[in-house]
């Protein structure tokens, strides 16, 4: 039992610290941002908004300055990256509202949900508000990245931004899919709304600029809104966008979502595709809608591909925090563990009978220069005495002697009368 409680001990001991060490991490990142962010407002820079990822799209997604009949802001938004993501930054600054509230909510439309909320959060001191958003992960579930096709901003149920779909979306998947790019990968992605018939229509036989012939891994990704059980199947440049062509095959995966890999060898540039199911083909305002994407190669350059690469920001301004409470918490934990498992403990205290208290011994005389008294014993514990012997200096005395017979005949004269 007591080895099984300190292997529980343990475990507790190690959730706790790998949880206490999380949330000091995360608070610390919380305090670099907020630090950061405040000087970069105070400075009218936004350079450091753009640099919380090591890749970012050349040109910002959107500068608008906002300015309604009571409040007026700043919005930027900021198409950044990684090999692990895709995200949009979404910045407030300079809300006017006083006393201003601690932060927005941001409403998002994508292919397949509707009103996904995010909080616009105020970390700092300064006037803003910041969010990110990876595109890949806008909720569970999500299989490949989807378009922006909406957002709004508000001020609890207050509207102060309504973008304008009207004009297309914010960012169209293949557009916002950084990270395949920076990963060196082709993949192009597809969602499907609406259809119409093949045979009604027309198709935009685009050709690509030309580069040296190159054999590509191309994998394309379509996201359906409604289950088929018909074939889905891409045509395009590639094949000279030949419907009948059914090569091009895609496998259904999870849900409504299909996907393909296959071996193009082209010199075309960039690549352009359509999306078939059955006898029907994806389109966007009763046209066939056309996709496109750049091909890319291990010698690409992302520069070409409006991506540039940056060294982004450190944000360990605040990380001794985290080894100060760390080694905080272990010295507590050392603590507990030996006062628990390694301290001796004192025993508890037992009743004892009093015993019989002895006779002290008298006290010999050690000092036996001209006397010496000892006690033998036999076998038979018989004490002996020994001889005691007085050594001393002697005189001559005169030995007097009675007139016995003067006192014998003073007696007996004393009788007869």
């Amino acid at each position: 039992m007591k080895i099984l409680g300190r292997i529980l001990f343990g475990l507790v001991v190690m959730f706790f610290g790998l949880s206490l060490f999380q949330c000091t991490q995360q608070s610390t990142f919380a305090e670099a941002i907020a630090y950061e962010a405040d000087n970069a407002i105070k400075e009218n820079d936004y350079t450091f908004f753009k640099s919380i990822f090591p890749q970012r799209a050349k040109t910002d997604l959107l500068n608008e300055v906002v300015e309604e009949e009571t409040t007026s802001f700043n919005l930027n938004l900021y198409l950044v990256g990684s090999e692990a993501n895709s995200s949009i930054i979404f910045l407030v600054d300079n809300y006017s509202k006083s006393p201003r509230p601690q932060s927005l909510k941001l409403f998002i439309q994508s292919n397949s949900k509707q009103d996904l909320q995010f909080d616009l959060v105020s970390l700092g001191k300064e006037n803003w508000y910041l969010q990110w958003i990876h595109l890949d992960k806008l909720f569970e579930g999500q299989a490949f990245i989807e378009d922006v096709l909406d957002f709004q901003i508000k001020d609890d149920t207050v509207l102060l931004y309504d973008f304008d779909e009207s004009t297309g979306p914010l960012i169209a998947s293949n557009d916002a899919n950084l990270q395949s790019y920076i990963k060196k990968e082709n993949v192009a992605i597809a969602h499907a709304q609406t259809f119409i018939n093949i045979a009604d229509a027309t198709l935009d036989e685009t050709v690509s600029e030309k580069v040296t012939s190159t054999k590509h891994k191309q994998t394309f990704q379509v996201n359906l809104l409604e289950a088929t059980n018909q074939d889905v199947y891409v045509i395009g440049n590639f094949n000279n966008y030949d419907v009948t062509d059914k090569k091009y095959k895609l496998t259904k995966g999870k849900g409504n979502d299909y996907k393909g890999t296959f071996d193009i060898e082209t010199d075309d540039k960039d690549l352009y595709y359509y999306v078939l199911v059955g006898d029907k083909i994806i389109s966007e305002n009763n046209l066939a809608k056309q996709y496109q994407r750049t091909y890319v190669s291990k010698d690409t350059n992302l520069e070409t591909l409006n991506i540039e690469t940056i060294t982004p920001i450190k944000l360990n301004k605040f990380q001794y925090k985290v080894w100060i409470v760390m080694i905080a918490y272990l010295a507590i934990s050392g603590v507990m563990v030996w006062l628990l498992f390694f301290r001796k403990k004192k025993g508890h205290a037992q009743f004892k009978e009093p015993e019989p208290k002895q006779q002290p011994k008298p006290q010999e005389n050690l000092n036996l220069k001209s006397i010496t008294d000892v006690e033998e014993r036999d076998s038979d514990l018989q004490v002996h005495e020994s001889e005691t012997i007085i050594e001393a200096e002697t005189t001559e005395v005169e030995e007097v002697k009675p007139e016995v017979e003067d006192v014998a005949s003073s007696v007996e004269d004393s009788k007869e009368e």
